[in-house]
């Protein structure tokens, strides 16, 4: 299930940015300071495909790169607690669980682009465009909620032995 809402998210997120992207300016604001004003532009055709590689490459290397880890037969995949879940009778069990948890990373990374994206079609609607402060502080404390809920997913799944 993990795997089909992954794929899911990042057509969906591909399709988003690609009909939306028609609605910003030939110039788009890419780049903000901290007080949300517009230092740095680029073609919008530049902007998309960047926005475009950022939103297909980074969760998928994310995944992948995570995944190819995982498969290791060598022994350095390190886990909390790893003697016993590596142990041969739960290593593929375990292997599963990774797996799936790091398509759920992957998710959380398509959201955040598609989120970062948004906030620059709304900053450049604005003359001169304004990123908002309380909008990009609060898409960084959500994703990194997300992060740590997600970490704590993983450390509970893999607490010792004896606790479960």
């Amino acid at each position: 299930m993990s795997r089909i809402i992954f794929i899911v998210l990042l057509l969906a997120g591909a399709a988003y940015v690609a009909l939306s992207c028609g609605s910003l300016p030939a110039t788009v604001a890419s780049h903000f300071d901290g007080t949300g004003s517009a230092t740095g532009f680029m073609p919008r055709q530049t902007y998309e495909a960047f926005t475009l590689a950022l939103l297909l490459g980074m969760p998928l290397l994310a995944v992948f790169g995570m995944s190819r880890a995982y498969r290791r037969k060598d022994g350095r995949l390190k886990l909390p607690n790893g003697d016993y879940w590596l142990a041969p009778e739960r290593r593929e069990r375990s292997v599963a669980f990774l797996l799936v948890h790091a398509q759920w990373f992957g998710c959380l990374l398509v959201l955040l682009v598609c989120r970062v994206h948004w906030m620059v079609l709304q900053a450049n609607a604005l003359q001169p465009p304004l990123l908002p402060y309380a909008t990009a502080m609060g898409t960084l404390v959500l994703f990194f909620l997300g992060v740590a809920v997600w970490f704590g997913v993983l450390m509970l799944r893999f607490r010792r032995s004896a606790d479960r």
